[in-house]
């Protein structure tokens, strides 16, 4: 959901390098969110209440 996304402006520079165009930054190998979540660089809170916002839309 591009317009989320834009919401949360810290997760931008990670966005472009997920594997899958159609990542959900949930699970998926190669997730440019979650590698930057896994090394420290991005907030795992800001990467949770991204998912709670998509789970609340049933985005999830």
């Amino acid at each position: 959901m591009p317009e989320l996304e834009q919401g949360f402006v810290e997760f931008s520079p990670f966005l472009c390098a997920c594997k899958f165009s159609n990542c959900s930054h949930t699970v998926e190998p190669g997730c440019g969110l979650l590698a930057a979540v896994k090394n420290g660089e991005l907030d795992k809170r800001r990467w949770q209440s991204y998912q709670q916002i998509k789970k609340q839309h049933g985005l999830l």
